[in-house]
């Protein structure tokens, strides 16, 4: 498992959870949430941005966690 500076002592958490930039781009929210609860704090490991980060490449920042990119 990767170094994980940002780790979620609780339950079954992403460890990038707390310091994730996709939150910033849906601010606090329903959209929000529904992320968080789908992988972040259950099957988190499922995660395109889990899986490139642990992996040791850069995460772009529009890389949504089911893999698809938000348009701009």
């Amino acid at each position: 498992m990767a170094n994980c500076e940002n780790r979620e002592t609780t339950g079954n958490y992403c460890p990038f959870y707390k310091g994730c930039p996709i939150f910033a781009t849906f601010a606090i929210g329903e959209k929000a949430e529904e992320i968080a609860e789908r992988y972040c704090k259950s099957d988190y490991e499922a995660c395109a941005r889990y899986k490139l980060r642990t992996q040791g490449k850069k995460v772009p920042i529009i890389l949504m966690p089911d893999g698809t990119k938000i348009k701009s």
